[in-house]
Parts: C-alpha cells; sequence; structure tokens
C-alpha cells in the first residue's frame, strides 16, 4: 500500500506505541446502489488511522479496509463516480477481525437470500465484533443477533424496529451502542462515529483522537 501524504503538523506523532500489535482486517457489507457515505466515511477514519501509525513510524498496527457486496460489480454510478466491488460476502475467506453491515433495505435488496442471515449469525460466532450502521440494525436484528441485546438505529427507525422486533432492547439515544462484540449505529453519519471508538477500543485514546 503506498504510503499516504498529508501536512506533517495535521497529524503528530504519538507519544509512545500502542499496546495492541497487529493488523486488523476490517470488512464492510454494502448494499447494491448504496451512499458512498455509508462506508466512505467509516472507511477514512481507518485510512487516517493508518497515517497516524505511518507518520509515527509504527508499521505493526493498522488496519486492512475490505469491501464486500451481495455480488462483484459496479455498485454506485453517478456523477462521474463509479465504484466497484471485487467481492462476494459468500467469497469472503480467511480470518477477518470485524464485519460492519452498512444501512440496506433489508426487505428489497437481501429478502430474497437465503444465504445470508445464516452467514451473519455464523460470522457473529467467530469474529471478534459485528456491527451495523443506521438500518442495517434490521438486517442484525432479523438474524436473530440482537436478541436480548440492548442496539440503537436511525432515531426515525426506533419505533419500527422496537415494534418488528421485540426482542431487541432498543435504545434510540446513543450514537452508538456496544452490546458484548455486537455494535449498533445510528445514523448514517454516526458509522464514522462508531469507527473511531473502534480504533480507540484497539490502539488507544491517541490514535483515535
Amino acid at each position: 500500500m503506498a504510503r499516504i501524504s498529508f501536512p506533517e503538523y495535521a497529524f503528530p506523532k504519538l507519544s509512545r506505541r500502542p499496546t495492541e500489535r497487529g493488523k486488523k482486517r476490517f470488512v464492510f457489507l454494502i448494499s447494491p446502489n448504496p451512499d458512498p457515505l455509508e462506508y466512505i466515511g467509516p472507511m477514512n477514519a481507518l485510512r487516517l488511522a493508518n497515517f497516524v501509525f505511518e507518520n509515527s513510524d509504527v508499521y505493526d498496527c493498522g488496519y486492512e479496509p475490505e469491501i464486500i457486496s451481495s455480488e462483484p460489480g459496479v455498485v454506485f454510478e453517478q456523477h462521474g463516480l463509479k465504484l466497484q466491488v471485487d467481492k462476494a460476502y459468500s467469497e469472503l475467506e480467511g480470518d477477518a477481525d470485524t464485519l460492519v453491515v452498512s444501512p440496506m433495505n433489508w426487505e428489497d435488496l437481501f429478502g430474497r437470500d437465503d444465504n445470508l442471515l445464516p452467514w451473519l449469525r455464523k460470522q457473529q460466532k467467530v469474529l471478534r465484533r459485528i456491527g451495523s450502521i443506521c438500518s442495517a440494525a434490521f438486517v442484525l436484528a432479523e438474524a436473530g443477533i440482537l436478541n436480548g441485546r440492548r442496539a440503537t438505529t436511525h432515531w426515525d427507525l426506533v419505533p419500527d424496529l422496537q415494534a418488528r422486533y421485540p426482542e431487541v432492547i432498543v435504545d434510540g439515544k446513543p450514537l452508538y451502542v456496544r452490546d458484548d462484540n455486537v455494535y449498533t449505529a445510528a445514523g448514517m453519519t454516526a458509522g464514522v462515529d462508531i469507527t473511531i471508538a473502534m480504533i480507540e477500543e484497539d490502539y488507544g485514546r491517541e490514535v483515535a483522537l
């Protein structure tokens, strides 16, 4: 990966090396035709964390972001911008650390996919953490991953999430909620907040700041 260039004054060197070591594979599951902010914002947070490490000559920490979808191909093409995903979720192999599901309309986009929910349940058992952003809480709830857990989603969707999935403890006030290894973020931009919280959890407050 090419070294990232930013003004050095904007990113001071770390005062000490993080105690955590090793690169973390961070996977985003996105829907077809997504809003780019759904994953570009969180991915940029990971990218900047990587730059902090590089700027501090720390090369054994950081993130390896990856995007998957229902199938490979172009997922967004508007206003001269084209975004392509190279891998379907069913093709994900190897050890990942974190999986975050981006906002999607579960019934319209994945409702006919009989394999996704069992796949998500399996991932929740083997990954260190799994999360959702905004309406993707409905996907985790549909998979049963949120049963008995505290969770959040976009404020406008809170009543519907609670009504559809009474076994989920829905809290519409926080920007994000962690319950064991399951994380849920509120609105779309809260995906950036939850990603920064994960960075702090992994490598400490100085890196996150």
